[in-house]
């Protein structure tokens, strides 16, 4: 028998504060619930995975990260699309990406 708990994002935040991994923002950990929501499945959490699996970032962030300079990706558009054709992106209400790292 297992038991399971429906999580919100601020009880996500929590359980990632417990293990020092408070990285994301509300609208992160809105994000991610939204995401194993959409996948109709439930999910054992494990916060250490999540963290390895995923980053929030905004563009300048991700310019760096990926190496991007902004002659050839002048736009954001531009670097959501190269992004976008390599790993899973969740573009958050806050202007930031949340996305699968690789």
């Amino acid at each position: 028998m297992a038991i399971i708990q429906t999580l919100d994002k601020y009880e996500l935040h929590a359980q990632f504060k417990a293990y020092d991994r408070d990285y994301y923002s509300l609208d992160g950990y809105q994000a991610m619930i939204d995401m194993f929501e959409d996948m109709g499945t439930n999910w054992e959490l494990d916060v250490i995975a999540l963290c390895c699996d995923f980053n929030e970032s905004d563009i300048e962030e991700l310019r760096q990260e990926y190496d991007l300079n902004e002659e050839e990706y002048p736009e954001d558009s531009d670097v959501l699309d190269w992004l976008n054709n390599k790993t899973y992106i969740i573009e958050l209400d806050n202007g930031a990406v949340l996305h699968q790292v690789f």
